[in-house]
């Protein structure tokens, strides 16, 4: 019955996504897609706030891993370690986005706080995909090198990093120590999936070779819960076979290419950070808040486009 029942979760769960574009593409107004976003990125904005008080009063109710052991992190009000990494990435993209356009030092203010607190959330995929970001960024904005704005702004960086040293030592030890063990112990590839390409090779193949038909590739196998991974692909090729693969790939491919290169940079990440941790397609809120930030980022550059 607890098998049946998660299994009925991650179903529906796993096609929200494409139910959710082909219904609310039908209905699309600008006005509110704008402020269905503004209301996301301030409402990151509160949660970073919580984040920052919960690392600086070591609050367990805004811990991340607030159920127990030793492990570093702060989320905030977010209910979900697994999402919060990518609605982070998601809220920064969307806070640059809106900054680039139109820059106003209260979006630039969010937009720091964002990363600064993505790094507090403890887990690798969050720093991951923020490092994904500020390397966009620096490429996005290095043709800014040669002016002087941009050696104060370096200036200051390196002045933040100097007075706020001991916080930034303090972050670096606590989350990266579990990394560096495990490292140590089992290599780089074990420390980035958290033991996932263990369970990979130990229980998915295994199980797939011993019991799986031609029928199971293609359209997948009944003990999800017991074998899945949680590496997005393989928990999409156990759960939904290769029919599932295909129209996640049609999905995303539609969704790319009436896309911005900016939207498909926001997409192609989330999709890369997936592959070594999962829980990107059967996160109802993750999708929802990337569909609409595609949207109101694709929409609002027709719209810039036609002025």
């Amino acid at each position: 019955m607890a098998n049946l029942l998660f299994n009925g979760h991650y179903f529906l769960s796993g096609l929200f996504a494409l139910l959710f574009v082909f219904l609310f593409k039908k209905t699309i107004i600008y006005s509110v897609l704008k402020y269905q976003v503004q209301g996301f990125i301030w409402f990151m904005a509160i949660n970073s706030v919580a984040i920052l008080i919960g690392y600086l009063l070591n609050l367990n109710v805004f811990k991340t891993y607030f159920f127990g052991g030793t492990r570093f992190g702060f989320q905030g009000l977010l209910l979900y370690h697994s999402e919060a990494g990518y609605l982070y990435f998601i809220a920064i993209c969307v806070a640059y986005f809106l900054y680039r356009k139109k820059k106003d030092v209260i979006i630039g203010s969010i937009l720091v706080l964002l990363i600064v607190c993505s790094f507090l959330i403890g887990t690798k995929k969050a720093s991951l995909l923020t490092l994904i970001f500020l390397s966009y960024f620096f490429i996005d904005n290095i043709k800014l090198l040669k002016q002087k704005i941009t050696y104060y702004f370096l200036a200051g960086i390196l002045l933040s990093i100097f007075l706020f040293r001991h916080v930034i030592q303090d972050v670096f030890y606590k989350q990266f120590s579990l990394f560096n063990r495990v490292y140590l112990e089992e290599g780089f590839f074990t420390s980035l999936t958290s033991y996932r390409n263990v369970l990979l090779q130990n229980y998915f193949i295994p199980y797939i070779e011993e019991n799986w038909g031609i029928l199971n590739y293609i359209f997948g196998g009944p003990k999800f819960a017991n074998i899945r991974v949680e590496l997005e692909l393989f928990d999409l090729i156990l759960f939904f076979g290769l029919i599932g693969v295909v129209a996640y790939v049609s999905f995303f491919k539609n969704l790319c290419t009436s896309s911005t290169k900016y939207s498909n940079f926001i997409i192609f990440s989330l999709i890369f950070a997936s592959l070594f941790s999962g829980n990107l397609l059967t996160s109802v809120n993750t999708i929802v808040i990337m569909i609409i930030s595609i949207l109101f980022i694709n929409y609002d550059n027709e719209l810039s486009l036609q002025k």
